[in-house]
């Protein structure tokens, strides 16, 4: 009996040695990355927040309205309409870098400086000859005029797949936050010098609230994903909307529901193709990256985040299985002891699987 005691007990530290190692090297990511796709994949969809839409530069509109990039008269055409039609934000998933006709950037400036409810993208640059980075931003004339800005940067992992983000980054010594990140602030009643940086988690002041976000262990932003592309978020054409508002005005009926714009926030962003960039998901090989801009709103909003359990929780539940497998083996036939651990690995998964489903906890499957 002491001899197999002593056994199991070599085999805690040997588990216990083990995770250490594989952990620190990640040894076994893609694995973990892949059981936390399934454990997306069974959650399924859920509902988006309604208030949150976006408006696709999509096929269709490129084949009536012209090759991309349009002439900036169209885009200032449709911060006019949904300024009418009493639109909470335009957000442009959009960088505006270069002149262009100088006609129709006057307009354009002149309409995002009249609806000051526009948010303009931008691109942390990494200069790694330098080292240091550079921030891509619109030109002066629409930044200034803008509502705020944010960036787009993303962070897919190893395997590609996207899974976290940036919520914020540094250039020289300012804070860059997201984009939505940048609306969400602007709702909250905020600025981003107020966020409070704590390990693995910000502070977020929100009205009379705090909201507390957490991080993995580099500091990135876990997207808890809706749901596939075309079943979250209500898409509207860009064309569509110009044309439906154009109809309405000569007293016809619009192709679109104008009075569904009224209070909402709206996204503009490309979904063509070949004008996107294409990213696998959780949940679907090909996502626009616009809609991770319209997720991490909604995270935001509804206040539901995944939050990845840290080295020290992951190694303090493994060492509660050692010893659990110790205990359980106790018994003299092999067949008993195979049994009981292999209950008690499937069950460890259910519950997983389960906190993830419910409360949005990713604890480690695979070490």
């Amino acid at each position: 009996w002491k001899e197999a005691s002593r056994t199991r007990a070599l085999i805690i530290v040997s588990m216990l040695a083990a995770f250490y190692l594989a952990y620190g090297l990640q040894i076994f990511q893609r694995f973990e990355l892949v059981t936390y796709d399934y454990r997306c994949m069974m959650r399924g969809s859920r509902p988006a927040q309604p208030q949150i839409v976006v408006i696709e530069i999509s096929d269709d509109s490129v084949a009536k309205i012209g090759r991309w990039p349009w002439e900036r008269n169209w885009h200032a055409s449709l911060i006019k309409i949904l300024k009418k039609l009493g639109a909470k934000a335009v957000v442009f998933d959009v960088i505006f870098s270069e002149q262009s006709d100088p006609v129709n950037d006057a307009s354009l400036a002149g309409a995002i400086q009249a609806a000051k409810n526009v948010y303009l993208a931008e691109v942390v640059e990494e200069i790694p000859s330098l080292n240091k980075s550079r921030l891509l931003t619109s030109l002066p004339e629409f930044r200034d005029n803008a509502a705020g800005a944010g960036h787009i940067n993303l962070a897919p992992d190893e395997d590609g797949v996207m899974r976290r983000m940036p919520l914020t980054m540094n250039v020289d010594g300012k804070v860059i936050p997201q984009l939505s990140l940048a609306v969400a602030l602007d709702l909250f009643g905020s600025k981003a010098e107020d966020i409070v940086f704590k390990k693995e988690e910000v502070i977020i002041p929100a009205r009379e609230k705090f909201l507390t976000v957490p991080l993995d262990a580099k500091g990135n932003f876990i997207l808890n994903w809706t749901g596939r592309w075309d079943q979250t978020f209500k898409h509207y054409s860009y064309i569509d909307v110009i044309s439906s508002y154009a109809v309405a005005q000569k007293g016809q009926k619009p192709l679109i529901a104008l009075e569904e714009f009224k209070d909402k926030i709206c996204f503009v962003g490309t979904s063509a193709s070949g004008l996107f960039d294409i990213r696998p998901t959780p949940l679907q090989p090909a996502y626009p990256a616009v809609g991770v801009n319209l997720t991490v709103l909604n995270n935001l909003l509804e206040e539901k985040f995944i939050r990845p359990f840290s080295f020290f929780e992951n190694a303090m539940i493994l060492l509660f299985l050692a010893f659990g497998i110790y205990f359980i083996t106790s018994a003299e036939s092999y067949f008993k002891n195979a049994l009981r651990t292999l209950l008690l690995a499937l069950s460890y998964w259910a519950v997983c699987i389960a906190l993830f489903v419910y409360f949005g906890w990713w604890i480690n499957l695979i070490y």
